[in-house]
């Protein structure tokens, strides 16, 4: 693997996520919660992983997706600490109103979906949303940053096997 090529590919994709989420910031600060912008913003870092795993494809003639796996975790790891990096201190230090915006809009979703999940789970839910700390720990960020890696290998394992050649 191409250290340059993860690294690369990896801060291209942490800050073209990172403007895209400003993005909707500036449109509208709720948006930075909406549910479509974060799903679709997985699409930035993935384009990112199949350019820097086709990329260090190029020129081999074999390429086992044990290999193949590396470049796009990698980029993966890079964009995804990027992003919780800003996320934390965005959270914290950029707009202390985020904390008040996100509460509002998890309490608007689960007021839709209050008859799927019943009235206990619904209730319960409710009173942990209203009761969670001011702020987002360093804690906090940092386990959100591990779960995300799980998802960047399962991403990687899946365009290890595309790109692959055996």
């Amino acid at each position: 693997m191409k250290k340059h090529t993860a690294w690369f590919y990896g801060i291209i994709a942490g800050v073209a996520t990172i403007g895209y989420y400003l993005l909707f910031y500036a449109l509208e600060p709720r948006l930075f919660f909406h549910l479509g912008v974060y799903w679709s913003s997985f699409l930035i870092p993935l384009a990112a992983m199949v350019w820097a795993g086709r990329q260090e494809r190029q020129g081999r003639e074999d390429y086992p997706w044990q290999i193949a796996l590396r470049t796009p975790f990698a980029v993966y790891a890079y964009a995804a600490l990027l992003y919780h990096l800003f996320y934390f201190l965005f959270f914290n230090y950029g707009d202390p109103n985020l904390v008040d915006i996100q509460a509002d809009v998890l309490l608007e979703n689960l007021e839709k979906s209050w008859a799927y999940l019943g009235d206990r789970q619904a209730e319960s839910l409710r009173r942990e949303i209203e009761s969670a700390p001011a702020g987002l720990t360093p804690g906090a960020a940092l386990l959100a940053f591990a779960r995300s890696l799980l998802g960047g290998f399962l991403l990687s394992l899946f365009i290890a096997f595309v790109l692959r050649k055996e």
